[in-house]
């Protein structure tokens, strides 16, 4: 289940086909975030976002988080 804070990060802006790349840091953080608090399935979901779109660095971090995941 999504959290009210969880669609408003996640929402695309109006107009918008996708999140920017640039955003990847900002997910990837949000998904840390979302792990701490024992929320593994809205972390996964936005790690996969990151390791799909973002941009290399977050891909790399994001895709070594998702390895470690049950």
């Amino acid at each position: 289940m999504a959290t009210a804070a969880h669609e408003e990060h996640t929402a695309a802006p109006a107009g918008d086909a996708g999140w920017a790349p640039r955003a990847g840091q900002e997910r990837l953080e949000l998904a840390i975030a979302y792990l701490d608090l024992g929320d593994a399935q809205t972390a996964r979901t936005l790690l996969q976002e990151v390791a799909e779109g973002g941009d290399l660095h977050s891909q790399a971090q994001a895709r070594e988080l998702l390895a470690r995941l049950p």
